[in-house]
């Protein structure tokens, strides 16, 4: 019997992070009981496969900004509408920029100038 249930894979921007789940108001919650932010939370698709939301789940994955659902450039969130990289650090908006070594560079020079 096949499952009739629909899978989202979503996005915490300000969290760099990204899951799949059954019960998206469920899962928001959860993380927001773990102390993450969920702020500008956004699904990224909507799936009636399971495996099919996670193979599409593993391709955000491969970005160097979203690498296994933490992001290996803390601080760094892509966003995905408009195809730039945003600097948000405490929840705070830095910039933007194109290119993922230059958003890098700001936030490293934001980092520099506040400590």
């Amino acid at each position: 019997m096949k499952d009739s249930k629909t899978y989202v894979v979503y996005l915490l921007p300000f969290e760099s992070y990204i899951g799949v789940t059954g019960s998206f108001k469920a899962r928001l919650a959860n993380h927001r009981r773990l102390g993450r932010s969920t702020s500008y939370a956004e699904i990224l698709g909507t799936f009636k496969d399971r495996e099919m939301a996670y193979r599409f789940e593993a391709t955000f994955h491969e970005h160097p900004n979203l690498k296994g659902g933490r992001n290996k450039y803390r601080g760094i969130v892509f966003h995905k509408t408009h195809k730039y990289f945003q600097v948000v650090i405490d929840s705070k908006f830095i910039g933007s920029r194109e290119t993922i070594e230059e958003a890098i560079e700001l936030r490293n020079k934001y980092y520099k100038t506040t400590k």
